[in-house]
């Protein structure tokens, strides 16, 4: 009986460990991703409020530039 009684706690206190560790929160996010109007400024080049081929291209190249950084791939960041 009492090694039921043992087993059961023991049972229960690493179920209950378990949960708290993954129940921590993880660090925020560093902030808000600036607006698509911001983003999008950043690339019309000629001013018109639209992406052009020309420019989508230039879009393109900055994602694989950030994509091929080192430790861009990694589970950390």
């Amino acid at each position: 009986m009492v090694r039921t009684h043992l087993l059961v706690a023991t049972c229960l206190l690493s179920l209950l460990v378990c949960c708290t560790a993954f129940a921590q929160r993880s660090e925020p996010p560093a902030g808000p991703a600036p607006p698509v109007s911001d983003r999008l400024k950043q690339f019309d080049s000629n001013g018109d409020g639209k992406i052009d081929d020309s420019e989508r291209r230039a879009v393109r190249e900055k994602m694989r530039q950030l994509r091929d950084r080192p430790g861009a791939r990694t589970p950390s960041g």
